[in-house]
């Protein structure tokens, strides 16, 4: 709530404009579960790590013991359809 009167009163964020924030962090909210897609906390973390260069420990960690995780095209999402893109999407 605290953020959502940051954006209206800060950024001037319109009611239009919040709907669509909200939908689309439900969306990457349920885009991380493991039953959406397939794709686990660990996989979003190897993620943030390539794209961004945030390192976590616990995916080191993680990776130590079950494999390096392989990122590639199909972590992405589809804004339109809310499925993994494929490879030329």
């Amino acid at each position: 709530m605290i953020t959502y009167h940051i954006l209206v009163q800060h950024f001037r964020f319109d009611a239009e404009q919040l709907q669509r924030l909200s939908r689309r962090l439900y969306g990457y909210a349920y885009s991380l579960r493991d039953e959406a897609l397939g794709i686990t906390i660990y996989d979003f973390m190897a993620v943030m790590k390539k794209e961004c260069g945030i390192g976590y420990d616990i995916l080191t960690e993680y990776e130590k013991k079950n494999g390096k995780i392989k990122v590639g095209p199909k972590w992405g999402i589809n804004t339109l359809t809310g499925k993994a893109r494929k490879r030329d999407e």
